[in-house]
């Protein structure tokens, strides 16, 4: 799939690359509905640039296209990996 500008910048924003002249311009993408499919989900969450999202994700009580992490709460076999940034807190 080619990815737009935001999805770019975000890329940049995040520390992932230096500037958005280095971010590809392709990625390979997996929608929801196909990494539901699998027998087992396991997800490994690192860096604080994901804290509130990981935050946001653990709050909500529903599943909601707004945080769309939540739906894998409703993986019967889903786990989760946080750092102490990701998961907000300082050791």
């Amino acid at each position: 799939m080619n990815l737009d500008t935001k999805c770019r910048m975000q890329q940049v924003c995040e520390g992932w690359f230096a500037g958005i002249e280095d971010v590809p311009v392709q990625a390979i993408s997996m929608t929801a509905y196909r990494i539901m499919q699998s027998k087992t989900i396991i997800s490994s969450v690192p860096y604080a640039v994901k804290a509130n999202a990981i935050k946001m994700m653990m709050e909500s009580e529903q599943t909601t296209n707004l945080v769309p992490a939540t739906l894998l709460k409703e993986h019967s076999v889903f786990y989760l990996f946080v750092d102490a940034e990701s998961a907000g807190t300082t050791l």
